[in-house]
């Protein structure tokens, strides 16, 4: 589950770094289109780590990986995968929107924002940030082998990006920061 939720963490702090985007010229029309390629890899990638978690083996490992650490884990689990499902639908809800966006304009010039600044906060009230005890050891909790990843994760980049990005927690959260500024700047580039 820590990839998974790698790509979730990576997803919400690139909502962060979306530009203000009005379509008024082709190199906003280039950001915008970059964008939206990115958050539709990542909810692809997503999509692909959850899918692959619910496989019986992969679920297996999961259930009882703390069963007897946790009170209900298998619980726990089982309503972490209906977020994420939520969580999906309503990213694919939000890329629609923006692919909208790009193709037809708005007469709102504050559209674009108000469709990141509403899946930020699909992320945000997703139940997937929280501090219980489950969820952190669930972030923690690494199912797939490396060969399972390149399988899963088909894109090379992001594939290579997810060990750049676990390389992030050894870091001060203040260095986190940086770095992550760095990548996503270099991403959007």
């Amino acid at each position: 589950m820590k990839h998974t939720f790698v790509f979730i963490d990576k997803l919400m702090i690139l909502l962060n770094y979306v530009p203000q985007i009005s379509l008024d010229n082709e190199t906003e029309k280039f950001k915008a289109k970059k964008t939206l390629v990115l958050i539709k890899e990542y909810s692809h990638i997503l999509r692909k780590l959850i899918e692959s978690h619910k496989m019986e083996e992969n679920l297996y490992k999961l259930h009882h990986s703390h069963v007897h650490e946790i009170e209900d884990w298998v619980k726990h689990v089982e309503v972490t995968f209906k977020h994420m499902d939520v969580l999906l639908d309503e990213i694919d809800e939000g890329t629609e929107a923006l692919a909208d966006f790009i193709e037809n304009g708005s007469d709102n010039p504050n559209a674009w924002q108000g469709i990141i600044t509403d899946m930020s906060l699909d992320m945000l009230t997703s139940g997937l940030h929280g501090e219980e005890k489950h969820m952190l050891k669930l972030r923690k909790l690494a199912i797939f082998e490396i060969q399972e990843l390149e399988k899963i994760i088909d894109h090379k980049q992001h594939f290579e990006g997810l060990f750049h990005w676990l390389g992030f927690a050894k870091l001060s959260p203040q260095e986190q920061m940086v770095e992550q500024e760095k990548y996503f700047t270099k991403l959007m580039s």
